[in-house]
């Protein structure tokens, strides 16, 4: 399920799954991640050390930002440009305030104005960047285009025969995250074996079987370390499987690289 998800996802976007490498994140990420790359013949799995709390991991590493919207819907023959310039100007103010709440100044903030289009009697609709200056007359007809062209890219299909609709201003307001540095540790100068906890039986491929796996300490884990399949790496939030067929690494931020031998 999760692999025809991924695959679906790429396809739409014209990508080949193939030229990339699958991150794991979550507490049972790293039970799964393996046994998705072999299907879908990914090269690389990395299961990152806050894979179990990712999420609030990326929260704190990401931009600060806020979106405001305002609902105008207008065929492109009906743009009042100056009632469009009056909704940015009141979210832009909105966003001045928020931000000024929380002590960053203008200085810090980025600015980028978007607007929800379809096609009329259309329900596909496609979010544009709008340029950085006031949208006018003279810039419309290449914002057109430009819709034309991310429309066709998405649905295989355009209509430029047929008006487009503005539905939704959007303006996006970011502010740069505090800085993060992640320091790179040296190669463990001992042998992988000091890590290990044990073995537990598992079983694998739908086969009855139990083997005898053994199991890794991630916190005892050193950079350079690596372990070929099967095996499991118990961490403290989380258990990563190193399924038959793959090696692990350990890099030099205690990620764990899975790859298929």
């Amino acid at each position: 399920m999760m692999s025809d998800l991924i695959t679906e996802v790429c396809t739409k976007q014209g990508r080949d799954v193939r030229d990339f490498t699958l991150v794991a994140g979550g507490g049972a990420g790293g039970i799964h991640a393996a046994a998705i790359a072999r299907q879908l013949s990914i090269p690389m799995v990395i299961v990152p050390r806050v894979a179990a709390l990712m999420s609030a991991f990326g929260m704190f590493a990401m931009d600060l930002g806020l979106e405001y919207a305002r609902s105008c819907a207008r065929r492109q023959n009906q743009l009042d440009f100056a009632e469009i310039g009056g909704l940015y100007a009141d979210m832009r103010r909105r966003a001045l305030e928020d931000f000024a709440r929380i002590g960053i100044p203008e200085s810090q903030l980025s600015f980028q104005p978007t607007v929800e289009m379809r096609y009329v009697g259309q329900y596909h609709e496609v979010e544009m960047d709008l340029p950085a200056e006031a949208l006018n007359a003279d810039n419309l007809p290449v914002l057109l285009e430009d819709f034309h062209a991310k429309y066709h890219k998405l649905y295989t299909y355009s209509m430029k025969w047929r008006a487009a609709e503005f539905l939704t201003f959007r303006l996006k307001v970011t502010a740069p995250p505090r800085p993060m540095e992640m320091t790179a540790e040296k190669k463990a100068a001992g042998g992988v074996e000091a890590a290990r906890r044990g073995a537990r039986a598992c079983m694998f491929d739908a086969s009855p079987a139990r083997v005898d796996t053994p199991v890794y300490d991630w916190d005892k884990m050193e950079p350079g370390h690596k372990v070929s399949g099967p095996a499991l790496v118990d961490d403290k939030t989380t258990t990563v499987l190193v399924a038959p067929g793959f090696t692990c690494e350990v890099d030099a931020y205690r990620n764990l690289l899975l790859r298929a031998r």
